[in-house]
């Protein structure tokens, strides 16, 4: 395998922070790096509060893009459930239903704070 296939194969994996295009700012991967840092401890908190049960953390993958929300600059965090469909970096994975393995949320880089988070529900 070549090594620009190898670094491709990598950056869409299962797990993968992945940047999405668009949004309101850039956000540089040392925010994205320390949402992470902070994320699964936040959701399963969020997820436990709502009994609410997690997929395993390891079959997440996510998107991230700059967002203002009340004139703040704030990461918004995607997550879904297996590998990233090759679309992933372009455009946002949506899906309707699919309960915990879906959810959404904002990061406060300034604050470094969780704002709100959203999981789909089931059918």
């Amino acid at each position: 395998m070549s090594p620009m296939l190898a670094t491709i194969t990598i950056a869409i994996a299962i797990g993968s922070w992945l940047p999405l295009s668009g949004g309101t700012w850039s956000p540089d991967a040392s925010m994205a790096a320390e949402a992470a840092s902070e994320l699964h401890a936040y959701v399963e908190q969020q997820a436990s509060a709502k009994g609410l049960t997690l997929q395993q953390w390891p079959s997440y993958s996510f998107q991230y893009q700059g967002h203002e929300l009340a004139g703040r600059r704030v990461l918004y965090i995607n997550a879904f459930c297996g590998q990233p469909p090759a679309y992933a970096k372009k455009r946002l994975v949506r899906v309707l239903d699919g309960g915990t393995c879906y959810f959404s949320t904002y990061y406060d880089p300034v604050n470094k704070q969780f704002i709100g988070i959203v999981f789909n529900g089931d059918a």
